[in-house]
């Protein structure tokens, strides 16, 4: 009878046949893209006097960086 509560170890697949993730690389280089286009808007804007322009371009920079954490949170190696 077997044990359902008992922890085996799967074995590891081959080195070299992990899927490749060019979906994952194209949504981290946009995200950073964000963070950098977001800060530099934000400061041209507050440099200009454009408060409300530059708080939205500083809130699109934040949400990047926090999907950008988000992703490399969850795509992670155990």
């Amino acid at each position: 009878m077997s044990d359902p509560y008992r922890i085996t170890d799967a074995p590891a697949p081959p080195r070299g046949t992990e899927p490749a993730r060019p979906a994952r690389s194209f949504t981290r280089l946009m995200l950073w893209l964000g963070i950098i286009v977001g800060a530099g808007v934000n400061l041209a804007t507050n440099l200009t006097g454009h408060t409300v322009l530059g708080i939205v371009a500083g809130s699109v920079g934040t949400l990047c960086i926090i999907l950008l954490v988000v992703s490399h949170v969850t795509g992670r190696r155990r």
